[in-house]
């Protein structure tokens, strides 16, 4: 009940004050809140009346800031993942390492999501980073390449083709296959069996299991199901007795990248691909 006091409670001049105080009493018809002289100031019984729900509606409004600003930073703090777990991707444990030894605040959360998926989602500002293939030519997304692989062919030693540096696919036409189940990455998956079928001159390629889960392809070989067909990034170790050997006759190529909106480097993407520069050496496709 003092206007000067009241000024100084709210970091406005008086005169501020006073100037809003009238404004309000306009807005509301000319009805004066206040009673008021040079000595004395009370609310009239209209200004009791807008008392309370006043101050109940700025608690709420006080309330609602604070859930936004609690929003804002939660959101700042995560980091939206878009990636196929059966990829296995090289960088992506000792990044996440570094990322959580750097920036423990920063929570992690993975989609399961292909290549095409990956890019849609971002496009969409459902994501904030994940890995596509190359090339990204979608205008609004920004690619940072990792490493480039290639398909490979895990066989026995003993078979015909371990003899080969090199397979060609046309000589897979007579031969059992194992493929990743298309689920996973549908565009890959058909666009790798429409090449393999253009390479053996219109044959379709014989696969007879497909798996979810790429430690297990190995396992298929070595019990003589098929012989496995899988990105060289994927398995970097065979059990004794199998060996991996290249495929030819097609666009063998599988360069792969880090994708995030142009506009959209929030703190824990930055993060994360700082992360990513201290653990893999995106020229050479191989730890620091």
């Amino acid at each position: 009940m003092n206007f000067r006091r009241a000024a100084a409670r709210v970091a406005v001049t008086q005169p501020a004050l006073s100037q809003q105080i009238r404004e309000l009493e306009e807005e509301l018809d000319g009805v004066a809140l206040f009673e008021r002289d040079k000595r004395h100031v009370a609310l009239t019984e209209a200004g009791r009346v807008l008392l309370d729900p006043a101050r109940e509606a700025l608690t709420r409004l006080d309330g609602a800031f604070a859930e936004v600003r609690r929003f804002g930073s939660a959101a700042a703090r995560t980091l939206r993942l878009g990636y196929v777990e059966y990829m296995n991707l090289p960088f992506l444990a000792p990044a996440l390492r570094r990322l959580s030894e750097a920036s423990p605040e920063i929570v992690v959360e993975p989609n399961e999501l292909h290549s095409a998926g990956v890019l849609a989602a971002l496009a969409e500002k459902a994501l904030d980073l994940g890995f596509a293939f190359l090339p990204v030519e979608h205008p609004d997304l920004a690619a940072r390449g990792l490493i480039v692989g290639n398909w490979m062919l895990v066989l026995p030693e003993a078979h015909p083709l371990a003899r080969r540096e090199v397979v060609p696919v046309a000589a897979l036409e007579t031969e059992r296959l194992v493929l990743w189940a298309r689920h996973l990455n549908p565009p890959l998956y058909d666009s790798l069996l429409a090449a393999m079928s253009a390479g053996m001159a219109g044959a379709e390629p014989n696969v007879v299991y497909r798996t979810a889960q790429a430690h297990l392809g190995p396992s298929l070989v070595a019990e003589g199901i098929g012989l496995f067909v899988i990105a060289s990034y994927i398995l970097r170790e065979l059990p004794p007795g199998l060996v991996s050997r290249p495929l030819a006759g097609f666009d063998n190529r599988l360069p792969l990248a880090a994708v995030w909106r142009g506009d959209g480097r929030t703190p824990a993407v930055r993060a994360f691909l700082d992360a990513l520069d201290d653990v893999w050496d995106g020229k050479a496709g191989e730890p620091r």
